[in-house]
């Protein structure tokens, strides 16, 4: 299933071609803006590191180095969102 099969299964529908996804972190999507822009869940994005066979600090490494770093220079660029944990 594509990202957009997958906002249309979740009974968001967009026509906005230019949505910009992460490869390979599908699974982190957790919501969509009202202009399109995907949010991804930063923990989810590790889990998927960590499924895939990664140690959770290189995953860590690997999202904070190679893709938070550069999302900046991305016009409409994903929102990476960090849950809040509330206490118990």
């Amino acid at each position: 299933m594509d990202t957009k099969e997958l906002l249309e299964t979740n009974g968001i529908n967009t026509d906005d071609d230019e949505i910009v996804e992460i490869d390979g972190f599908q699974d982190a999507i957790v919501g969509i803006t009202d202009d399109s822009i995907l949010i991804y869940s930063y923990e989810k994005m590790v889990e998927v590191m960590v499924n895939k066979g990664e140690d959770a600090i290189d995953a860590m490494d690997y999202i904070d180095y190679n893709i938070l770093r550069f999302a900046s220079y991305i016009s409409r660029h994903p929102i990476i969102m960090y849950e809040v944990k509330h206490g118990t």
